[in-house]
């Protein structure tokens, strides 16, 4: 079983015409010293469509069991792609949105 993450996705304002409003698969580019791991792919649940601001919060997935997710420091934030265009930057917290 794949492990969901709570995350807070804030969706490039350029594509605003395009957001999504239920889910995301994207390219996660998780910051990592192994310079040939990634980028890896990744499922986000939104819970509502993204607010004026372009932020929405969701439950994130990773395909591989390996993406180094575990390693990031909380509220790091990391890109996200759909081939070469950058559609968002996701941070990863512990907790909920009321925490």
């Amino acid at each position: 079983m794949k492990q969901k993450l709570f995350a807070k996705i804030r969706f490039s304002p350029k594509l605003q015409d395009i957001w999504p409003t239920a889910f995301l698969t994207a390219e996660a580019h998780l910051p990592n010293n192994n310079e040939d791991a990634g980028p890896w792919s990744m499922r986000a649940e939104l819970w509502n469509p993204p607010n004026k601001n372009g932020i929405a919060w969701a439950w994130i997935s990773f395909l591989s069991p390996k993406a180094p997710f575990a390693t990031l420091p909380p509220r790091k934030s990391f890109k996200l792609t759909r081939g070469r265009s950058l559609v968002a930057s996701c941070q990863l917290y512990s907790g909920s949105p009321t925490s």
